[in-house]
């Protein structure tokens, strides 16, 4: 027979989990919460996330003139200038 792992049987039973188990101080998710370090400041995620987005920003322009400007396109032809006056006659 199919022996199912814990994770499954967890997974499998997690909506039938009352709501004060979950909040209780002794849930596992909490205590690894407790153990773990703290998260880094607003201050230094705002920073991270600024300067990422500078550095994909210009990066991105930067791979896009390399590839439009090897790309050989063909020399537009000029077009006649026409009048859009109406010749009384």
């Amino acid at each position: 027979m199919w022996r199912k792992t814990v994770a499954q049987v967890n997974f499998c039973y997690a909506p039938l989990v009352r709501a004060p188990d979950m909040l209780d101080a002794d849930n596992r998710l909490f205590a690894l919460a407790r153990e773990g370090q703290r998260q880094p400041s607003m201050l230094v995620a705002i920073t991270v996330t600024i300067v990422t987005l500078a550095v994909t920003i210009v990066g991105g322009q930067m791979l896009a003139r390399i590839i439009f400007h090897t790309i050989p396109w063909p020399e537009p032809s000029p077009a006649p200038i026409r009048s859009s006056r109406v010749s009384a006659g």
